[in-house]
């Protein structure tokens, strides 16, 4: 006979939440704190820009860190008696009720006493560290449950009496002070890189206007169908420099190849706007050469969402793509994908594509757009300079998605008492 083996580490035991030190209790959140909805306006008032005294907090206000004050409405003078019961409180919670479920965080100074949505409640007389509870309430733990209510109705709606039966897990008060002191500061982390993503945007985004338009060090200029621009520069058709062809059309079928001895990669709008890591990859067997593109090629959407230009992809691509050649004598890659990706092209693109519910951009369309060519030298300078930005901006990303996961595994171990701190 086989002789159990009880897997509970010594100190730890089993509640409805899973395994969490025996110190530590659980209890269901309207235990430790009251939850009270919000209100709407009386039928035929509405929200206005002008500051009052009496901000009004709705769900689209409302951000993972916190409130973004800077689109608040407010509530007329006239109207607030009538919903003057409705405010939330400084320290207070507020979580998202109503469409997008689940958005929580703390009522800072400068809100406090402003009235609440009715697509939100807040969680008051908190009788636990707030901050600690906050964290709980973001955790995979309450998360999940919410996740459940928002794919399983039509609607989405949370109500008052599920969130007063969430199970938190109530360490002793000094501990829920340092687990909230150690996930701030992995927040406060993260958002320090967002911020520096933001920033080397904006950076890229300055030095694309202006290289990709006046180039490098030029001092004389002269006038153009663009617009003035450098001497040495010339502007040309796309028609004139480049053809295009469309990919493969293959409807979702058998014909999706898993197997075979000369498979590719079969590129759609979904393929290239997937996670590596949540992708299914489908491959097709023998393509025409036509719609094969390598790694140096450059493709881009003409259909739906026209306009989405990307490089460095290899396989067989869809008829929802053109593959741009080049006379590449004249034009280098990545000056040409910087062009076409600048918000300049960008704004042409999506006006020559037409402003209907399928968008489509045409040949024709395609080569009539005329295009900025420099010299071929200051084309791979003003492209060297955008990539070093560009691989900045990807460490940055990376950097940001090394924190998340330290971030979430951290909320798992200590928000489950898995890895313990001292008080």
């Amino acid at each position: 006979m086989t002789k159990n083996i009880n897997t509970i580490p010594k100190g730890y035991k089993q509640t409805p939440i899973g395994v969490i030190p025996e110190e530590w209790e659980v209890v269901k959140l309207g235990d430790i704190a009251d939850v009270k909805g919000g209100k709407r306006l009386p039928k035929g008032e509405n929200l206005i820009e002008k500051r009052t005294t009496h901000p009004y907090i709705r769900v689209a206000d409302m951000k993972e860190n916190g409130i973004d004050e800077n689109n608040i409405l407010f509530v007329p003078d006239h109207v607030y008696p009538k919903i003057k019961n409705y405010t939330i409180s400084k320290g207070d919670i507020y979580i998202s009720v109503a469409g997008t479920l689940g958005i929580v965080g703390l009522i800072s100074k400068t809100l406090d006493g402003a009235n609440l949505t009715e697509n939100a409640d807040k969680i008051t007389n908190i009788k636990i560290e707030n901050d600690f509870l906050l964290w709980v309430l973001k955790s995979e733990l309450i998360q999940s449950i919410i996740s459940k209510e928002s794919t399983s109705n039509a609607q989405p709606k949370l109500a008052l009496g599920r969130i007063r039966e969430f199970l938190i897990p109530i360490p002793s008060s000094p501990e829920q002070q340092k687990i909230a002191s150690i996930l701030s500061t992995a927040d406060e982390k993260l958002r320090q890189i967002e911020e520096q993503i933001t920033q080397t945007k904006a950076l890229k985004k300055g030095l694309s206007q202006k290289l990709l338009t006046r180039g490098i060090g030029h001092t004389t200029f002269k006038d153009s169908k663009l617009g003035e621009i450098p001497e040495s520069w010339e502007v040309v058709k796309l028609g004139e420099i480049c053809k295009v062809n469309q990919g493969l059309q293959i409807p979702i079928s058998k014909r999706y190849l898993e197997n075979g001895r000369n498979r590719y990669v079969y590129i759609t709008n979904q393929y290239i706007n997937k996670a590596s890591d949540d992708l299914e990859v489908h491959y097709i067997e023998n393509p025409p050469k036509n719609v094969i593109c390598e790694d140096d090629d450059i493709l881009m959407t003409r259909t739906g969402n026209t306009g989405i230009v990307v490089t460095n992809q290899s396989g067989a691509f869809h008829n929802n793509f053109f593959k741009i050649d080049f006379d590449r004598d004249k034009l280098t890659r990545m000056y040409l994908y910087y062009q076409l990706t600048s918000d300049f092209y960008q704004n042409i693109i999506k006006i020559k594509a037409g402003l209907t519910t399928i968008p489509d951009l045409n040949h024709g369309d395609f080569y009539s757009i005329h295009l900025f060519l420099p010299p071929f030298p200051e084309q791979q300078k003003i492209a060297s300079i955008l990539g070093e930005v560009d691989a900045k901006l990807a460490k940055l990303e990376e950097k940001k998605t090394a924190h998340q996961q330290l971030k979430k595994g951290l909320m798992q171990d200590l928000l489950t008492g898995k890895k313990r701190v001292s008080a």
